[in-house]
């Protein structure tokens, strides 16, 4: 098997979306040149549409902007690569959560680049972190009951003009008025 077969099927077993975008100048457009098949699986496009597409299609409206910043940012630093999660939008208009890799390679001569980018989809991951956030707040807010009604209970405890005491399943003193 010759090399260049091996290194043009290598897109094809990633699983992730991966895509490979051409910009000729360095303010010029960049437009799609290859896809593997996940990227049409996941983006719900074929490869002769996802050709027709630019890089900033992939995003969603709200974060395309802030990844394109950050992209002109790496190039302007001469760093060639950079990851983000951001928000991708499907032909359907559908979003998902993803953490977006970006390798740029230079044009020997200097008169272009071509990014590759691999799109990793984190929505159920997104998802715990938002759940656990929630369960967080949750707890934070049965904590704060809790302590209300605990000082609450000690406030009476003490108003109480006979001995009182309070002890655990383990015979242990928990509270007791003055």
């Amino acid at each position: 098997m010759k090399l260049k077969k091996i290194v043009n099927s290598i897109g094809d077993l990633v699983a992730d979306p991966v895509s490979v975008t051409y910009r000729a100048k360095p303010d010029g457009p960049s437009r799609i040149v290859w896809v593997n098949r996940s990227f049409c699986e996941v983006f719900g496009v074929s490869y002769d549409a996802a050709l027709k597409m630019s890089w900033q299609d992939v995003f969603h409206w709200d974060y395309s902007e802030d990844f394109q910043a950050r992209h002109s940012e790496m190039a302007a630093l001469g760093q060639s690569g950079m990851s983000q999660d951001t928000l991708c939008l499907r032909r359907d208009q559908s979003s998902f959560w993803a953490s977006v890799s970006l390798t740029n390679v230079e044009d020997d001569d200097g008169t272009g680049r071509h990014s590759i980018m691999v799109i990793r989809n984190i929505d159920e991951l997104k998802n715990r972190e938002q759940s656990a956030e929630l369960a967080l707040i949750e707890r934070e807010h049965l904590l704060d009951q809790v302590e209300a009604t605990q000082s609450r209970l000690v406030g009476a405890i003490e108003m109480i003009p006979d001995p009182f005491a309070i002890f655990d399943r383990k015979e242990r003193l928990v509270i007791w008025n003055p």
